[in-house]
């Protein structure tokens, strides 16, 4: 068996993986979690023929017929998408700014994917400055690079067989580039699913749901959690949140606070907090016992940069008391007095050894003390997890990713490996990016990841800023964002219903002591709505509240509507669900009707609406009598499956002017897109 891998959907955002199995001289393959009733059948069949890259790792010197995409040291990375969707190959011709062929240039063709050019494959130029890519049938971002100028354009795979980029982009380069992004279109083929074979499948997961549901059911509610933290003598609602947050491994958590003494639950709980949701889901008792012992310092950053054992991306591990048994007292006291001192000697003590250390991999901090040798990312973990456990506060900026230790005073200085001690302690030269916004359509306050990035240009290649989730537009850029000297590159993006892009990069220059104030754009469709379709209003279906046969028209009212044709505990509906539940009060201002439909009573008796965020009060649900809701949809859209879910926007006219089926990053805004541009 293999995990096969799209490092980014082109049509939507996010990615996914899954399994192949090996059977019969061929690979077959299967959901990662989602059991159907056949092989080579998934949730994700038309998702992945809109594929622009799938790919896989094997061990060693791989040398089988695929094309190898990278051979790090240890294994190949070979690219299968033949295997899921039609592919052609495109070439690249690179040429410097005399227009010599550019041989050993970095190319990497990208996709437009959570408001950024995400790199899905790399290559590396011949001598003839060409590089090639084998493809899904859709549009990529070429960026081509020699390590300081670099050049980029859109390619179409299927349609230019070759295409020429120039590394005539400096590193004071400043300007804007547009483009249009088109994605792969579904070209799936039906599997065959016998009605035998589905209803066994269906009542295999009842089955399966009753055992997950048993098991989640034991999990602590809001009720429970509070009642433990007035047991412990704690704040309920903190505690609370931690509890529902550790799900099954709750009973870590709960045992953790009711065993530490009544002096310590407050840190004990802190400490919990200082962990991310998925931590507190299966973090070890060791962890906890572990990181308990770090004494305490009068600082605002205790919690976060000292006690916490979370660093970046690394498995938790007991590093604190193997430091504290290692580490004299009085090295430490000298060290914590001055941090620079650590950082000399992390440089000196700690070789980076490439090629035995793969960069993707992360050592433990006390595998890398005891070993004196590992890679750049796990220097800087080891140099994070021992300032903590001397009492410095200590992280990897998550922002730019740069590993910093910080003052009495809270100021944050960079650590630089380089050898040289006085160079860390001077802070990094900084301007400030000031971006003006105008409301745009329905948009007033871009989302970062959603709507645009910010990425350093470095070496040539960008570097995404990891500013926070719920960042946007007003609380990091409105006011100035401070920002180390250098070239930025500023992408946006408007996803249109039919996966493609409005693309637009532009890029700055921030100088130390300077400001640049420009402004953010968000490049609109300005087609407007057309009808696609028809469906018939007077359409009844079986209403879950009431048990009653209804019609759509009465239950909605004159004009538009939005129906949703759902598949229970299903990624994709859930995706789609968790989107229009994030701008619930979109649709609350709207006013109009939200009708979502499940094909039988048994699918509608799996559904847990506890398990996904609150939906807007205009939702109702019902089951689409006979399918002959969903038959009509399909059959006047001419959709190629069957897959679900379906969403449609329709009026009492019998119009329909909006579909998406299958999975979708951000379906609730593009339902409340068009809503917008409906003018209701």
């Amino acid at each position: 068996a293999r995990e096969i891998y799209t490092p980014r959907w082109a049509h939507t955002d996010d990615n996914h993986a899954w399994v192949e199995a090996w059977a019969d001289g061929q690979w077959y393959f299967l959901g990662a979690c989602e059991p159907e009733p056949v092989l080579n059948l998934g949730w994700f069949n038309a998702p992945a023929s809109r594929g622009m890259m799938m790919n896989t790792y094997a061990f060693g010197a791989y040398d089988g017929p695929e094309e190898v995409l990278a051979t790090p040291d240890g294994y190949t990375n070979i690219n299968v998408t033949t295997n899921y969707a039609p592919v052609d190959t495109i070439t690249v011709n690179v040429t410097d700014r005399q227009g010599r062929p550019a041989a050993g240039t970095e190319v990497s063709f990208r996709l437009y994917n959570y408001g950024e050019f995400y790199p899905i494959a790399t290559k590396t130029t011949d001598q003839h400055g060409r590089a090639s890519l084998s493809a899904g049938i859709g549009d990529v971002v070429v960026w081509a690079t020699d390590g300081k100028n670099f050049g980029m354009t859109k390619g179409s795979v299927g349609r230019d067989r070759n295409v020429a980029v120039t590394l005539d982009l400096t590193p004071s380069y400043t300007g804007v580039k547009e483009m249009d992004i088109i994605p792969p279109v579904a070209s799936n083929k039906p599997v065959e699913v016998t009605p035998a074979q589905a209803a066994e499948n269906d009542r295999r997961k009842v089955y399966e749901d009753s055992l997950r549901g048993a098991y989640t059911a034991t999990f602590f509610t809001r009720e429970r959690g509070e009642d433990l933290g007035r047991r412990l003598g704690l704040d309920p609602a903190r505690v609370a949140a931690v509890m529902i947050d550790a799900r099954g491994n709750h009973k870590t958590i709960e045992q953790f606070l009711s065993g530490v003494p009544e002096a310590d639950r407050e840190r004990a709980l802190t400490l919990v907090e200082s962990l991310s949701v998925k931590d507190r889901s299966d973090v070890p008792a060791v962890i906890l016992a572990d990181h308990l012992t770090a004494p305490v310092y009068d600082t605002p950053l205790y919690a976060e940069y000292i006690l916490s054992p979370r660093i970046d991306n690394e498995a938790l591990t007991p590093f604190r008391s193997y430091f504290s048994a290692t580490v004299g007292k009085d090295e430490a006291a000298r060290m914590r007095a001055n941090p620079a001192e650590l950082v000399a000697q992390t440089a000196r003590d700690i070789t980076i050894l490439p090629d035995w250390y793969p960069g993707n991999i992360r050592m433990s901090p006390e595998a890398v003390d005891r070993s004196k040798a590992t890679n750049a990312a796990s220097r800087d973990i080891y140099f994070v997890a021992k300032a903590r456990s001397l009492g410095i506060p200590a992280r990897i900026d998550p922002v730019t990713g740069k590993t910093q230790w910080a003052d009495a005073k809270g100021n944050w200085t960079d650590a630089s490996f380089g050898g040289d001690s006085s160079a860390s302690a001077k802070p990094a030269s900084q301007g400030t990016l000031k971006l003006a916004f105008t409301k745009t359509g329905r948009i007033d306050d871009p989302k970062y990841y959603t709507q645009f990035t910010l990425s350093k240009i470095a070496d040539g290649r960008p570097q995404l800023l990891g500013f926070p989730e719920d960042a946007t537009w007003s609380s990091i850029l409105r006011d100035g964002q401070k920002l180390d000297e250098g070239q930025y590159m500023l992408v946006s993006g408007q996803r249109m219903a039919d996966g493609g892009v409005l693309s637009r990069a532009q890029f700055f220059d921030i100088r130390p002591e300077s400001t640049v104030s420009d402004t953010l754009v968000m490049r609109q469709d300005n087609k407007g709505v057309q009808v696609i379709g028809n469906f018939n209003s007077e359409n009844t279906y079986t209403d879950l509240a009431s048990g009653a046969e209804k019609s759509v028209l009465s239950t909605t009212g004159r004009g538009y509507y939005v129906i949703g044709l759902l598949t229970p505990n299903h990624e994709p509906t859930n995706h789609a669900l968790r989107d229009i539940a994030a701008v619930a009060p979109e649709f609350e201002k709207w006013g109009r009707g939200m009708i979502l439909l499940f094909k039988d009573r048994q699918d509608a008796g799996r559904f847990d609406s506890s398990l996904l965020p609150e939906l807007p009060s205009t939702v109702s649900y019902g089951i689409d009598t006979d399918g002959k809701i969903a038959a009509e949809i399909i059959g006047n859209l001419k959709l190629s499956t069957t897959e679900r879910p379906v969403f449609i926007i329709a009026d009492t006219f019998n119009r329909i002017v909006f579909v998406s089926q299958g999975y979708t990053i951000g379906l609730g805004d593009q339902i409340v897109d068009t809503i917008h541009h409906l003018g209701e």
